[in-house]
C-alpha cells in the first residue's frame, strides 16, 4: 500500500534500538504531550492516492497498544487545558486525532478505538461529510495515472491550461503529479478544483468513483454517542492562507456554526487544512469563538505553547512500521523525537510573531500616472479598488507627478518622488527619496510597475527592507536601454516574486530575461462587468443614426500610439468600403498619432467612412451599438480592448500574436495586412452563424477575466506571501 525503502527502514530500527539513542528519544518526548495526527486507516490491500496520509489497519492496533502502555491516552479538549500542569514523565499523556473525516476512520479505525478504550477527536470538512465529493487532490492523482503513456500528459495539461489565464505555460515538470499538485496547491482552493474538473473533461475520464469516501452525518452521530469528538476543518478543506481573507474567515467561522447544528454539541477545536496559518486566520479562528486550534507543525505540549497554533506529532505506516508488516516502536519513537528537535531548533531561530493581526499593506511604485486610460494604469486602479479594505491598506507612490491628473481621481493615498526638478535630473536622490518613504510606510508588500520603478523602486524596497518585493511586467519589449537592461536583470535578482498579466509575457520573461519558473507569477487583466444590460436600445440606435450606419459598424477601441498600428485598419477601411459602401469604422481613443491618422484619413478620402471619436469615459455603449471589433496591435501584453469585447460578446478580427492568441481563438489577420484584415472583417460579416458563436464564447472566455476573479487572485497572492513570511513556502 506505501512505498517503503526497507534498507532505511531497517537501519532507522537497528538505531533505534541502541540504548543511549533509544533512552535521550523517550527523554525528549516525554517533556510534554503529544497530539498525534492520523488521516486514513485501511487494510493493506487497499490503496490510497497519497500514501503518507494512510496508516494500516494491523500498524493502528499495534500502535494503540503501544500508546497505552508508553502514554497516558486522554482526550484532546483536555490535554490542552492541562497543558500547564506538571508534566508525568514516566507515563505522559497524548491525545489522538483524525483529520478529514474518511469513511475508513467509522469502518477500521472506530472500532479498534472502542476495543482499546482510546480517545479521539475527528476534524471535519462540513461540506464533504456525507456527499460524494473527493478532494480534488484524489481526483487529480486518478486522472493522471489513467493517461498513457507518460508523454500525453503534458500535452493534456497544456490543453486544459489554455483555458485557464492564470496557468503558466506548462513546462515539462508539470506533467508528473507531484509537481503539479504542488503547483495547484498554491493556488485558490476553488482555481485548483475548476482546472482538475477541465483536466477530466478534456481527458474524456470520470475521476470520481462511484464508493463513498467520507463518513455521513449517521455515521458521526454514532461515533458521538461512543465518545469521539468532533472539531471543523473548514467547510470545504480549503487551504486558508491560498484564499482571499474574506473567504478564510468565512470558511473558519461558518463550518463551525454548521457543525454544531449537525452534531448538537458545542465545537470548541479547529484544524487548519495542511496546517496552513496566518496571523489572519490564527485570529480568525479566536475570535470565531474556538477554544484552540492544531497545525501539522511537529512538537509537544507545554505551557508556553500557542493554543491557536497546537502542534501535533504525523502517523502514517512509513513511520510505524520497519519492513511490510512488522510495527517498529523504537523506529517510530526515534523519528517522533528528531522531528521534535527540528521543530523546536527552527521556532528558535525564527520564531512565529505573537502580535494580532493588523491589515496588509501593499505600496505599488510606478514611474508616473498621466492618466487612468492606459492599460497599466487602469488596471493599477481597479485592482486597488478592488482589494477589501478591511483586510488591505494600500498606498501609491509615483515618480514623476503629472498636475493635470486630479489627486481626487487616485484610488488610495498617493506620494510624489520628484518634489522639485533636482530630483527629475539626479537618479540617486528619487532612489533616497523611495527609500524614506517606504520605511515611513513600512509595508509588507511593494509591488513595482515600469521600468523606472522597475529598478529604482526594486532597490529603494530592498534598502528599506520591505520583506516582500513583487516586479511586474506587462508586455513584451525590450527596452532600447542598456542602462534600463542591466538594471532589469539586477532588480530580476533582487524581487521575491515577478508578476505578468498572461502566459505570453510569461514566456518572455522565462524565454529572454532568463527569469525563474518558481518566481514567476500570472496575475490576468480584470474587465469590469459589461454594462449592456444597463445600455438603453435608444442610446444604441441613437449611435448608429449618428454615424449613418447602412451596414456594419466597426469599431476599435485603442490608444493612437504606433505599436496599435492604426495606420492598417484604416488602409484596411478602405478595402472594406470598395465593398461594403455601408460600412463605418469608429476608432476610439487619443493619442499622439491622432493628426497622422487624421491625415491619411483625408488622403483616402474616408471622412465619412472613419472617425476619430477621441477618448471615450464610457465604452460600452459603442461596443453595444457596434457589429464587429476590431484589433491591430503589432505587441500587447493583455489587451484590455480585447477583454472588453469580449465581455459584451462583439465579435472580432485580431492581429495574430501571441498575447491575442491567449484570450481568443479566433478570428485572426496577419498583423500590418491591410488586405488580410479586410478580407476577414468582409468574411465575419457575411457569415452571421459565426459571429454569434464567436459572440457566445467571448462571453464564456472573459468569466475568467471579471473584477471578482482578479479580487480573488490578487488577494489570494497577497495573503500567501505575507503567510509564508512566518511559515515558509508550502
Amino acid at each position: 500500500m506505501n512505498s517503503v525503502n526497507p534498507i532505511r527502514n531497517v537501519l532507522k530500527h537497528a538505531f533505534g534500538r541502541l540504548p543511549f539513542v533509544n533512552t535521550a528519544a523517550r527523554r525528549i518526548l516525554s517533556a510534554g504531550g503529544s497530539v498525534f495526527m492520523l488521516h486514513r486507516v485501511l487494510p493493506k490491500i487497499e490503496e490510497c492516492y497519497e500514501p503518507e496520509m494512510v496508516t494500516s489497519k494491523e500498524a493502528f492496533a499495534d500502535f494503540l497498544d503501544w500508546l497505552n502502555e508508553n502514554y497516558r491516552v486522554v482526550p484532546l479538549d483536555l490535554l490542552v487545558s492541562q497543558r500547564a500542569t506538571t508534566i508525568d514523565r514516566k507515563k505522559p499523556a497524548c491525545a489522538i486525532t483524525f483529520d478529514d473525516g474518511w469513511l475508513d476512520n467509522f469502518i477500521h479505525a472506530f472500532p479498534l478505538l472502542k476495543a482499546s478504550n482510546v480517545p479521539a477527536t475527528i476534524f471535519l470538512p462540513v461540506r464533504f461529510i456525507g456527499t460524494s465529493r473527493r478532494f480534488w487532490q484524489e481526483r487529480l492523482s486518478f486522472c493522471l495515472g489513467k493517461v498513457r503513456p507518460l508523454e500525453l500528459r503534458g500535452a493534456l495539461i497544456e490543453e486544459s491550461a489554455r483555458f485557464f489565464p492564470w496557468f503558466p505555460p506548462a513546462y515539462d515538470c508539470l506533467s508528473h503529479n507531484g509537481q503539479l499538485k504542488r503547483f495547484l496547491m498554491t493556488r485558490p482552493s476553488e482555481e485548483a478544483e475548476e482546472f482538475v474538473h477541465h483536466l477530466a473533461e478534456t481527458a474524456r475520464l470520470d475521476v470520481v468513483p462511484s464508493d463513498r469516501a467520507f463518513m455521513n452525518w449517521d455515521e458521526v452521530r454514532e461515533m458521538q454517542a461512543m465518545g469521539i469528538s468532533f472539531g471543523s476543518h473548514t467547510l470545504n478543506h480549503a487551504l486558508l492562507t491560498n484564499t482571499e481573507p474574506a473567504k478564510a474567515i468565512q470558511e473558519i467561522r461558518e463550518s463551525r456554526q454548521e457543525l454544531e447544528e449537525r452534531i448538537g454539541d458545542k465545537v470548541t477545536a479547529f484544524s487548519y487544512p495542511w496546517g496552513a496559518t496566518s496571523l489572519l486566520t490564527k485570529e480568525a479562528v479566536l475570535r470565531a469563538g474556538y477554544d484552540y486550534a492544531v497545525t501539522t507543525r511537529p512538537g509537544l505540549i507545554h505551557s508556553a505553547v500557542d493554543r491557536w497554533l497546537i502542534p501535533r506529532l504525523a502517523v502514517s505506516d512509513p513511520i510505524l512500521r520497519e519492513g511490510s508488516t512488522r510495527f517498529a516502536p523504537n523506529k517510530a519513537r526515534l523519528w517522533f523525537a528528531k522531528n521534535v528537535l527540528q521543530s523546536t531548533f527552527i521556532d528558535r531561530v525564527s520564531p512565529n510573531p505573537t502580535k494580532s493581526y493588523d491589515r496588509i499593506k501593499i505600496a505599488f511604485i510606478i514611474d508616473q500616472i498621466d492618466g487612468w486610460e492606459g492599460g497599466t494604469e487602469s488596471q493599477l486602479r481597479v485592482l486597488i479598488q478592488a482589494l477589501d479594505d478591511r483586510y488591505f491598506e494600500s498606498a501609491l507612490l509615483c515618480i514623476y507627478r503629472f498636475p493635470e491628473v486630479a489627486l481626487d481621481t487616485f484610488p488610495c493615498p498617493v506620494h510624489f518622488v520628484c518634489v522639485n526638478e533636482l530630483y527629475r535630473r539626479f537618479a540617486p536622490l528619487r532612489l533616497l527619496r523611495l527609500v524614506q518613504l517606504l520605511r515611513k510606510i513600512k509595508p509588507q508588500i511593494t509591488q513595482t510597475y515600469f521600468p523606472e520603478a522597475n529598478s529604482l523602486g526594486i532597490c529603494s524596497a530592498k534598502l528599506a527592507r520591505v520583506p516582500i518585493i513583487i516586479g511586474t511586467t506587462r508586455n513584451t519589449t525590450h527596452s532600447k536601454s542598456a542602462v534600463l537592461r542591466f538594471a532589469s536583470r539586477i532588480s530580476n535578482k533582487l524581487a521575491n516574486r515577478w508578476q505578468c498579466n498572461s502566459r505570453s509575457v510569461w514566456n518572455f520573461e522565462i524565454e529572454k530575461v532568463h527569469s525563474s519558473p518558481a518566481g514567476m507569477e500570472i496575475l490576468p487583466n480584470a474587465v469590469n462587468p459589461p454594462r449592456l444590460l444597463s445600455t438603453p436600445a435608444a442610446q444604441t440606435t441613437a449611435l448608429r443614426e449618428q454615424f449613418t450606419v447602412q451596414g456594419p459598424l466597426i469599431v476599435s477601441v485603442a490608444n493612437l500610439r504606433p505599436v496599435k498600428d492604426l495606420l492598417t485598419l484604416i488602409e484596411a477601411a478602405a478595402h472594406v468600403h470598395k465593398h461594403l459602401a455601408g460600412a463605418q469604422f469608429l476608432l476610439l481613443g487619443q493619442g499622439p498619432m491622432y493628426a497622422d491618422l487624421q491625415k491619411r484619413i483625408a488622403q483616402l478620402k474616408l471622412t465619412h467612412v472613419v472617425r476619430l471619436t477621441g477618448t471615450q469615459s464610457d465604452v460600452y455603449p459603442y461596443l453595444a451599438a457596434a457589429d464587429i471589433g476590431v484589433l491591430t496591435s503589432v505587441s500587447e501584453g493583455s489587451s484590455n480592448s480585447l477583454l472588453e469585447y469580449m465581455a459584451m460578446g462583439l465579435p472580432a478580427v485580431v492581429s495574430d500574436i501571441p498575447a491575442n492568441r491567449d484570450l481568443v481563438e479566433q478570428v485572426f489577420f496577419t498583423t500590418g495586412n491591410s488586405k488580410n484584415l479586410a478580407a476577414n472583417l468582409i468574411e465575419l460579416w457575411g457569415d452571421a452563424a459565426l459571429r454569434f458563436d464567436m459572440s457566445r464564447r467571448y462571453r464564456e472566455l472573459a468569466s475568467e477575466y471579471d473584477l471578482k476573479a482578479c479580487k480573488q487572485r490578487a488577494e489570494s497572492f497577497y495573503h500567501r506571501l505575507v503567510a509564508e513570511l512566518t511559515q515558509g513556502p508550502r
